[in-house]
């Protein structure tokens, strides 16, 4: 006599469910990338060329302001010109000013910044070993949230709080599955 065999399948996911694990698994692969972007770029290294950082004053407003984001690739000193904007070493800091000036001696360059909100141009002329970047992109704000994001107590709420937007729609369906027999 041939068994009976009951399969049971997870309820399918309907198009809110699709795209709402879509947009979180985008958020944690961008919170991902730039939190291990801002780990190499804290070490003095780069990922795939790139950096990102925190801007701390308002130098550079009403480009990006205190607490935006920016991204930084890495650029050929040669290709560097007059309008960048140059993230690089000053001392124990990581300044990210315009390029007023491009000089060339020889085979060397330097550069003569100056933060857009500044009204002079900055005391030392940046030389090209000194050079991380140039600033490709920027969101005015979101430094703000990844400084909250590092702390280890937000951290492990973000992560409890992912999961429970991934598992709750599973869980949801093995319930009322069982409900249903009841």
């Amino acid at each position: 006599m041939d068994k009976l065999v009951q399969k049971t399948e997870s309820p399918k996911k309907g198009l809110a469910g699709k795209l709402l694990n879509g947009v979180v698994l985008i958020f944690v692969l961008l919170c991902v990338t730039m939190l291990l972007s801002s780990y190499f770029s804290e070490r003095g290294g780069s990922l795939l060329g790139i950096r990102s950082y925190i801007v701390l004053t308002g130098s550079m407003s009403p480009v990006f302001e205190a607490g935006s984001y920016i991204i930084v690739k890495e650029k050929s000193v040669e290709d560097i010109k007059a309008g960048d904007i140059l993230t690089y070493e000053a001392g124990d800091a990581v300044l990210t000013h315009r390029v007023i000036e491009v000089i060339k001696e020889g085979n060397d360059y330097s550069f003569i910044t100056q933060g857009d909100a500044n009204n002079t141009p900055d005391k030392n002329p940046v030389a090209q070993d000194k050079v991380l970047g140039t600033a490709v992109f920027w969101v005015n704000r979101l430094g703000l949230v990844l400084m909250t994001l590092r702390q280890p107590k937000v951290m492990a709420g973000v992560f409890i709080l992912l999961c429970f937007i991934v598992l709750a729609p599973e869980l949801y369906g093995i319930i009322r599955e069982k409900m249903k027999k009841v």
